[in-house]
């Protein structure tokens, strides 16, 4: 028998007529994001190059699995903030350290020097003293683990969020760059999947338990 996924046992559970659901809009949110992000296949533009394209593309996907991540969180945090019973577990996630790890990847990241520089170079005047830019800092100087490997998502998110990478800075991604960022983007998308799998069992537990 064919495992059933996480968003499936999710679905089944919201409209289970035993469970009432009071609202859950950021639940919504965070799986039309996931979806998006795992069906992302690139972007068409007139008047832009192939390599800029490609850049582009590599970086639309980190952002769109990370913002997948980041809606996770934000749903879990809604459900507990506003009592919805059924979706309220004790479920957390450190959304600012929590660890994406692969050595593979990380080390394929760390190697593009070019690439860490862009993302030194490009970020606000504000963040060159944040924690982040520590974090990001460390990645850079060889501190290779999965907590400043996040670092590097989430600067990637940002950039592109605030429009300040520009097509020169994507073009100057090159092709072995944009494939450890696709590797990237799986990692995201895959450990956000196994993250949302966990609290899906966390309220069916929850669930089992109110029945008795």
């Amino acid at each position: 028998m064919k495992k059933q996924t996480a968003f499936k046992r999710w679905a089944d559970f919201v409209k289970d007529e035993k469970t009432t659901i009071n609202r859950a809009p950021s639940s919504f949110r965070f799986i039309a994001r996931f979806r998006l992000a795992s069906k992302f296949d690139g972007v068409k533009a007139d008047g832009y190059g192939e390599k800029t394209l490609r850049g582009y593309d590599a970086l639309l996907k980190v952002f769109l699995a990370y913002t997948a991540f980041e809606s996770l969180i934000e749903a879990i945090d809604e459900n507990r903030a506003i009592g919805n019973k059924h979706l309220a577990v004790d479920f957390s996630i450190d959304k600012h350290n929590h660890s994406f790890d692969d050595f593979s990847i990380s080390r394929k990241i760390w190697n593009n020097e070019k690439l860490l520089q862009i993302l030194i170079d490009y970020a606000d005047v504000s963040q060159r003293t944040s924690v982040q830019m520590e974090a990001l800092m460390s990645f850079y100087l060889g501190v290779i683990d999965g907590k400043y490997l996040h670092a590097v998502a989430r600067q990637i998110r940002h950039l592109v969020a605030h429009g300040n990478l520009t097509a020169y800075g994507a073009e100057s991604i090159r092709k072995e760059n944009t494939d450890a960022l696709g590797e990237l983007a799986k990692l995201i998308l895959d450990e956000t999947y196994n993250l949302f799998e966990q609290y899906v069992s966390k309220i069916e537990a929850q669930a089992a338990i109110s029945t008795k």
